[in-house]
Parts: C-alpha cells; sequence; structure tokens
C-alpha cells in the first residue's frame, strides 16, 4: 500500500506500476482499492463549504502552484522558493488557518516544504491501524516514509512492525529506525525476497 498526503487522482499519474497497488490519498480520506474501485470517506459538508470559502479567498492572493486544494485540506507550498521567502509566506498565513483550526476542530500540520489545514477523522496512523487489523496475527509489516506526517503512521505501528524514517541524517522520530533516501530501493528488494521465500516454504 502507498500512504500519501497527495490525492489519489495524482499519485495514479505518478506511480508506474501495473497493476496499482492499494493506494491511500490525502493522509486517508480518499482510498483506491487495487480493483480500482473508490471507498472515499468525506468530511462534513459545513467543513468542505469551509474549505472552499478560504480557498476562494486566498486563491487571488497566492500563485496557483502554491495553492492546493485537495478533498478534505487546503496545502500552501513553498517547496522551490529561498527558505526566506517560503518562511514569510507560512508566516503570514499560519496565524489565521491556526484561527480556523481552533474554531473549527481542523488540524494544522508542517509538512516537508509548505503547512496544511486538514480536516480531523483521518490520518496516516489511521491508515496504518485499519491496514494492521485486516492482516493475519504475527503478519510482518513496515512502514518507510520521510516527512511529519509520517509520524502517525510510526507511531500507530509501535509493538506490531518496524517503522523506517527515510531521511538524510537521524532527527528525533517515533520510527524505529532510519535509512538514507538511496538504501530505500535495496530494502524494498530484500523485503520482496525474503516475502518470496517465505511464501515458497510454506
Amino acid at each position: 500500500a502507498i500512504v500519501s498526503g497527495r490525492p489519489v487522482a495524482e499519485l495514479e499519474a505518478l506511480i508506474d506500476l501495473d497493476p496499482l497497488p492499494e493506494l491511500f490519498g490525502v493522509h486517508g480520506w480518499e482510498w483506491r482499492l487495487p480493483d480500482g474501485r473508490r471507498a472515499d470517506h468525506a468530511p462534513s459538508p459545513q467543513l468542505a463549504a469551509l474549505l472552499a470559502a478560504e480557498w476562494r479567498r486566498l486563491a487571488g492572493e497566492l500563485a496557483e502552484e502554491r495553492l492546493e486544494r485537495k478533498s478534505a485540506s487546503l496545502a500552501l507550498h513553498v517547496r522551490g522558493i529561498e527558505p526566506t521567502e517560503g518562511e514569510a509566506l507560512i508566516a503570514g498565513l499560519e496565524p489565521r488557518w491556526r484561527a480556523l483550526a481552533e474554531e473549527h476542530e481542523l488540524d494544522l500540520r508542517r509538512f516537508d516544504g509548505g503547512v496544511e489545514l486538514r480536516c480531523r477523522g483521518r490520518s496516516k496512523g489511521d491508515v496504518m491501524r485499519d491496514l494492521l487489523a485486516g492482516l493475519p496475527r504475527g503478519a510482518p509489516a513496515a512502514y518507510l516514509g520521510d516527512d511529519e506526517t509520517d509520524e502517525d503512521a510510526f507511531r500507530a505501528l509501535q509493538g506490531r512492525g518496524i517503522g523506517v524514517l527515510v531521511a538524510e541524517r537521524p532527527r528525533e522520530s517515533a520510527a524505529a529506525h532510519v535509512i538514507a533516501p538511496p538504501a530505500v530501493a535495496a530494502l524494498l528488494r530484500e523485503w520482496l525476497e525474503r516475502a518470496r521465500e517465505a511464501a515458497s516454504t510454506r
């Protein structure tokens, strides 16, 4: 399964796998099953209207590539611009979004390259718990992630599987292990090989 803050439609366009695995987008609000069927969650009509109104308010102020409207969140992207400029954009928007979050019980979260105002009720941790619930007892499980929002999944996996932070250098994390980005492909190949070996001995 692939779990992302990106919408499922974007994941479908980006991932060059056939068949596609199970896809969870917008931190678990969108769900594409391996056969292509969708089983999305939906925020309340009130919160959906609030996010739509906030998007309309900001659309004339921010460049189109900086503001992203998703099914259950709004995201400000600052990747690709000078760090000081990016921090200034976030600092200008964060107080208003923090007030909206407090008033309407939304979450305000930083991510690698921006900040996101999103509905509560689904997170990568919820996706991890759902996936674990569908596995047989004792089945091996691992989660690889590189973002602050992946910490929810690492915490959900503790005591049940292996959390792996993908980062150039260690940082505070709920993951049990840290690997550098170039090692991800090798780890996945090794995991697949061991899984095939285990399956062949059953």
